[in-house]
C-alpha cells in the first residue's frame, strides 16, 4: 500500500469517525431517542423481573415423592410453598425448566420417614437451576426451617444437581431470548431512522453530501452509531440475564448478528422515510412481522405444523434460537446450522439492498 492510498484510507476513517461521534452526541440530545431507549430498558427489566412479581403466590414447589411419605400432603395442609407433586425426576427437571417455581425442587429419597423417632434430621434431596445457583444457599436455609416447622422435626436439604436449561425450554430462558432480540431490534430500528430523519429535517444531510463525505461514509457512520446504541442495550440485557448464559461465544455471536441485521433494517428505513408520520409506522411494520413470531416460539407446540416449519426461517426467530442454545447445557452443531444460515442470508440480503440504495443516492447527488 503506497502513501497516497494509506492517506486516503485514513481520511475516510476520520470522516466516518466524525459522523459517528456527531450521531452519538445528537442522539443523547434527542428526547425522542432517549425516551425510546428508556422504554426499551424498562421492557428488559419487565422481562427479567415481571414474571416473578406477577405470579407471586403462584410459584410452585416441585416435589417428587416416590416413597409416598405424605410430605406433599403435609405441606399442602400447612398452606405454604404451593406444592406440585410430580411422578418422576425427569418430570421434575422438565417443569423446573419451564414454569415459575422455587429455585429448589425436592425429592424424597426412598425409605425416608418424615416422622422419625430418632433425633436424626429428615434428609431431602434438592434439585436447582444452574442459572439460580447464587441464590440457593439463602433459599435452602429458609426452606429447611419452613419444612422443619411443618414436620416438627429438623430437616436437611442436600443439593444433588444443578439443572441447566434445555434449548427448547419455555420458561425464563425463553423470556431472556425474547428480551434480547426485541431490545436490539427496536434500539436499531428506532434510533438509526430517527437520526437520519433529523438530519434530513435540519438539512445537515444535504450539507454532508456536498462535503468530502460520500453517501457511503454517511451510511457507515449511521450504522456504527446504531451498533453503538445496540451494544449499549445488549450490555443491559447481558447484565440482567448473564446467569443464564453458558456458552458466551455463541451469545455474543447472537448479539452481533441481531445488531447488524437490525441496523441494516434501520438504515433502509432511514433512507426511504421522508415524513415524520411515516417514521414510527416504518419501524413498527417490519417489527410486527419479525418480532411477533419471536413471542410465539414459546408456545410452538400448540401452533399449526406449517408455522413451526416456517418460523425458524425468520431471522429474528433464528437469533432467539441461537441465544437459547447459548444458554443450554449441550451444543449440537446440526441444530445450529439452519439458524446460522438464516441469519447469514438475511444479513447479506439486507446489506445488498443497502448497497443498491446507496448507489442510487450517489447517482442522484
Amino acid at each position: 500500500m503506497d502513501n497516497r492510498t494509506a492517506t486516503k484510507k485514513v481520511k475516510q476513517i476520520r470522516i466516518i469517525w466524525a459522523i459517528l461521534i456527531k450521531d452519538v452526541i445528537d442522539a443523547f440530545k434527542n428526547k425522542t431517542i432517549i425516551m425510546n431507549l428508556l422504554v426499551i430498558v424498562l421492557i428488559i427489566l419487565a422481562y427479567r423481573y415481571g414474571p416473578s412479581i406477577l405470579l407471586g403466590s403462584d410459584t410452585y414447589l416441585i416435589i417428587h415423592d416416590g416413597n409416598h411419605s405424605g410430605l406433599v400432603e403435609r405441606i399442602r395442609a400447612a398452606q405454604v410453598y404451593n406444592p406440585l407433586a410430580v411422578d418422576s425426576i425427569a418430570e421434575l427437571e422438565r417443569i423446573l425448566d419451564d414454569i415459575d417455581t422455587y429455585n429448589i425442587a425436592l425429592v424424597v429419597p426412598p425409605g425416608t420417614d418424615i416422622n422419625p423417632q430418632s433425633s436424626e434430621p429428615v434428609v431431602l434431596h434438592g434439585y436447582t437451576l444452574w442459572s439460580e445457583r447464587d441464590k440457593i444457599d439463602g433459599l435452602k436455609s429458609e426452606m429447611e426451617s419452613g419444612i422443619a416447622a411443618i414436620l416438627s422435626h429438623e430437616v436437611r436439604i442436600d443439593i444433588v444437581e444443578a439443572i441447566q436449561y434445555s434449548a427448547d425450554a419455555s420458561g425464563p430462558m425463553h423470556m431472556a431470548s425474547v428480551a434480547l432480540v426485541v431490545a436490539i431490534f427496536f434500539t436499531a430500528t428506532l434510533t438509526v431512522p430517527q437520526l437520519m430523519f433529523e438530519e434530513k429535517q435540519a438539512k445537515t444531510l444535504d450539507a454532508l453530501r456536498v462535503s468530502p463525505a460520500s453517501m457511503s461514509h454517511i451510511v457507515i457512520g449511521k450504522a456504527l452509531s446504531g451498533l453503538f446504541f445496540s451494544t449499549m442495550i445488549s450490555v443491559v440485557c447481558f447484565v440482567m440475564f448473564s446467569s443464564y448464559v453458558i456458552h458466551w461465544g455463541l451469545a455474543v455471536l447472537t448479539f452481533m448478528s441481531a445488531a447488524i441485521f437490525a441496523v441494516g433494517i434501520g438504515l433502509s428505513i432511514g433512507i426511504l422515510v421522508e415524513q415524520r408520520h411515516q417514521l414510527m409506522m416504518a419501524a413498527f411494520l417490519p417489527g410486527g412481522l419479525l418480532i411477533l413470531p419471536v413471542f410465539l416460539i414459546g408456545i410452538e407446540s400448540i401452533l399449526p405444523g406449517f408455522l413451526r416449519q416456517v418460523f425458524p426461517l425468520i431471522p429474528t426467530v433464528a437469533q432467539a434460537i441461537l441465544f437459547r442454545h447459548s444458554c443450554s447445557h449441550a451444543l449440537h452443531l446440526p441444530d445450529l446450522q439452519v439458524p446460522t444460515l438464516v441469519i447469514l442470508g438475511s444479513v447479506i440480503l439486507i446489506f445488498g439492498l443497502l448497497v443498491f440504495q446507496m448507489r442510487r443516492l450517489d447517482r442522484q447527488s
